[in-house]
């Protein structure tokens, strides 16, 4: 029987989290939020790639890198508890947790959010988050963005058409290839958050 369990994975849709962030989670890698582990980090003292980090990044289990979005992939119980163990181990080897037993809680914790903020993610729908320190208080904030499409509204990236035989002469573009004056770029749709 095939589990309902969903979690986050990685997206990537370009390579700009690899220009952005200090460490980059692998396509496909699970993710947590990551964000109890910003806890007493003033962002002001953090590099560039570490503030977009902090402000932008989803925490990748097993490369302790970071993803900017994140979309809901199954995942079996095995797996789930393997991930478990897996980031109790990163927590006191690259996070500092003061023993097995508290990093094995906060792998728990961690993950059960990661479970829920999956577990209703619809088909292609992507998380971004947003995390901050309130200016008044201090206080660590975090937002949770979905991204998706309004229903029934497909946005066309590409359109194929067929390739006009070349004519001996006429304008030549770059790299000398003859421009089709009937091409025409595909505009995006409008899409509302």
């Amino acid at each position: 029987m095939a589990s309902a369990l969903r979690l986050l994975r990685a997206i990537r849709l370009d390579a700009s989290d690899e220009r952005v962030f200090p460490a980059v989670a692998g396509g496909g890698e699970w993710l947590v939020t990551g964000t109890p582990l910003w806890a007493g980090v003033d962002p002001e003292t953090l590099d560039p790639k570490g503030r977009l980090a902090f402000a932008q990044g989803f925490l990748g289990i097993a490369t302790f890198g970071f993803a900017s979005l994140a979309a809901a992939g199954p995942i079996e119980h095995a797996e789930l508890d393997r991930l478990r163990l897996l980031l109790a181990d990163r927590l006191v080897e690259r996070a500092g947790a003061p023993d097995r037993a508290t990093a094995l809680a906060a792998a728990s914790e961690l993950l059960e959010d990661a479970l829920t903020l999956a577990r209703d993610l619809a088909p292609g729908a992507l998380l971004a988050i947003e995390r901050r320190r309130d200016p008044r208080t201090g206080e660590l904030r975090e937002r949770i963005r979905r991204l998706e499409a309004p229903p029934g509204v497909h946005a066309r990236v590409f359109e194929l058409v067929a390739e006009p035989e070349v004519p001996q002469s006429g304008n030549r573009g770059p790299g000398g290839a003859t421009e089709d004056p009937s091409a025409r770029p595909v505009e995006d749709e409008e899409r509302k958050e």
